[in-house]
């Protein structure tokens, strides 16, 4: 059986895995797991006081990964939660959970916006042919019948 994509998807999907092996070794580096470092991410974008909820639907991650993964980071004292409306709990960094994304997660979120000015028009571009990739895959996965997103 051959693969039956061209040579840019391979390389697509190369590149695509090569993002994903260098954020797992930044999550290596920082003594997280992948999912903790996603979790933190998110909350440094969100802000803080976000929910689950919210997580689950920017990081794509089940929510199973992300209530295991916020149980881990509240027992390690990185995390908090406060009593919200109903069943929501709002996530909340701690002291030391604000010290770790001070000192880590703002690192890699400076690394990424020095790497897309780096590029300078360029950035804008890779952002917008991302898009239209999705946007053209979406189009032709139709008959697979997945949700919107």
């Amino acid at each position: 059986m051959e693969f039956p994509g061209n040579c840019e998807l391979k390389e697509f999907n190369r590149l695509y895995k090569r993002i994903d092996e260098l954020y797992h070794e930044i999550a290596l580096h920082m003594g997280i797991s992948d999912s903790a470092f996603i979790v933190l991410y998110f909350i440094c974008e969100m802000g803080e006081g976000c929910l689950q909820r919210d997580i689950c639907n920017a990081s794509f991650l089940s929510k199973q990964t992300i209530h295991s993964t916020i149980r881990k980071l509240q027992k390690d004292g990185i995390l908090t939660l406060k009593q919200g409306r109903g069943r929501d709990m709002h996530i909340l960094l701690t002291e030391q959970g604000r010290q770790f994304v001070e000192k880590e997660i703002f690192l890699v979120v400076q690394a990424e916006t020095a790497a897309l000015e780096d590029m300078q028009s360029q950035g804008s571009e890779l952002v917008r042919l991302t898009e239209m990739y999705l946007k053209k895959l979406r189009e032709n996965t139709v008959q697979l019948r997945l949700p919107e997103n």
